[in-house]
C-alpha cells in the first residue's frame, strides 16, 4: 500500500512540473474601452469594462467569446466573456513582447485590486485525516483555515492551521500551523512546506516536531480541492498521515 502511495505521489510530482511548463493565453485590448459580458453573448449584460492595452489571461474560448477574470465596479472578482474581436492574442511572454509589467494595474488574472501578485483568497476547509494504510480507525475529521496569496502566475504561499480530532466525542485535538509554498499552473497546484503538531488535550503520545506536508490539488474562483501528506523529516515516506480537504474561498 506504500509504495502505491508513493507511486501517487511521484505522478502527481510529474504531472505538475508538466502543467507548470503550460503558457497562459494573453489577450490585450486593441479598443478604446472594452466591454466584458456575464455570458458569451453580445445582448447579456455588461459585467466591466476595461480600457485599451489592458492584458488578461484566458480561461477558456467559446466561440468567438473569451473567458477572463475581471474586477467589476464594486471591485469584486468576477468571471466573463469578451469578444474577440476587441482583442489580439499576444501570447504568454506579453511582459517582453509589449513592454507591459504584468505586475501592473494593466494586468488583470483573478484579483480584486485588478493586478497579478496581489490577490489574497481567505478559505476555510473541511476533510478527512488516516494513516497510510487508509484504515480510518479510529476516524479523524479536520477543519481549517487558510490565506492563499498568489504571486504572478506560478507561485501560491498559504499560512495555514488544521484542526484535527478523532472520532465524535470531541476529547482528542491535535493542531497543525503550517506555511506551504505552491506551483500553480492554470487550475491546479502542488506544493510542499513545514507543519508543527500542537496538542491541545490529553490523549496519545503524539511527536511534536516539525513535519514535512506535501499536497497537490485543484484550485477554482470560490472552491479548492487538496490531498497532502504529513510525515517526519528523519523517515520521508514511512508511516505517513494521508488527508483530504475541501475549501470554500472568500
Amino acid at each position: 500500500m506504500k509504495r502505491k502511495v508513493i507511486l501517487g505521489l511521484l505522478f502527481a510530482l510529474v504531472l505538475g512540473g508538466a502543467l507548470l511548463a503550460k503558457e497562459d493565453v494573453i489577450i490585450k485590448v486593441k479598443v478604446q474601452m472594452a466591454n466584458v459580458r456575464s455570458e458569451p453573448d453580445a445582448s447579456a449584460p455588461i459585467i466591466a469594462r476595461i480600457p485599451a492595452g489592458t492584458l488578461l489571461a484566458v480561461a477558456s474560448q467559446t466561440g468567438n467569446w473569451f473567458e477572463v477574470n475581471v474586477s467589476d465596479q464594486s471591485g469584486k472578482e468576477v468571471t466573463g466573456f469578451i469578444r474577440n474581436t476587441v482583442v489580439e492574442v499576444i501570447g504568454g511572454n506579453e511582459g517582453e513582447e509589449t513592454g507591459y509589467d504584468r505586475s501592473g494595474p494593466a494586468y488583470q488574472r483573478g484579483s480584486s485590486s485588478g493586478s497579478a501578485g496581489n490577490a489574497i483568497r481567505f478559505g476555510l476547509n473541511f476533510g478527512a485525516l488516516t494513516d497510510d494504510s487508509f484504515s480510518f480507525d479510529p476516524f479523524q475529521w479536520t477543519v481549517g483555515a487558510e490565506l492563499d496569496f498568489h504571486f504572478g502566475r506560478f507561485l501560491m504561499f498559504s499560512p495555514e492551521v488544521i484542526l484535527v480530532g478523532s472520532g465524535f466525542e470531541f476529547k482528542e485535538f491535535i493542531l497543525y500551523p503550517a506555511a506551504i509554498l505552491n506551483f500553480t499552473a492554470s487550475s491546479f497546484f502542488i506544493g510542499g512546506g513545514v507543519a508543527k503538531p500542537i496538542v491541545i488535550s490529553s490523549g496519545p503520545s503524539v511527536p511534536t516536531d516539525f513535519v514535512l506536508k506535501l499536497n497537490a490539488g485543484l484550485v477554482a474562483q470560490s472552491v479548492k480541492l487538496t490531498v497532502y501528506a504529513l510525515m517526519a523529516f528523519d523517515s520521508l515516506f514511512k508511516d505517513m498521515a494521508l488527508g483530504a480537504t475541501l475549501g470554500f474561498r472568500f
